[in-house]
């Protein structure tokens, strides 16, 4: 018997306990759908191209913002050091006119 159709005897097992007709307790029920997760990623179905597909856009997510956070903080520095200037050249001028 093949892995797919036994995976959907599995999932027809699991809809009928969902409707009443077999009775299955929650941890049978979560141990299959480990199981069925697992010979799926095992299988590389298309679930886990999915999930290669997810975990790829979310490190180049984190990467920008990654990069974005560095630029603020570079920003930031750049503004601390705007400022510090500002006043080093508004002192300068207050002791030139107190001269």
């Amino acid at each position: 018997m093949s892995l797919n159709l036994t995976i959907y005897y599995i999932i027809a097992l699991i809809t009928l306990s969902g409707l009443g007709i077999v009775f299955l307790n929650s941890e049978s029920i979560l141990a299959i759908c480990f199981f069925i997760f697992v010979s799926l990623i095992v299988q590389n179905d298309p679930i886990s191209a999915s999930l290669e597909e997810q975990k790829q856009s979310i490190r180049s997510e984190l990467i920008s913002c990654m990069i974005r956070g560095s630029m603020d903080q570079i920003n930031l520095q750049k503004l601390v050091c705007y400022k510090k200037i500002q006043l080093l050249a508004s002192l300068e001028y207050i002791m030139i006119t107190n001269n």
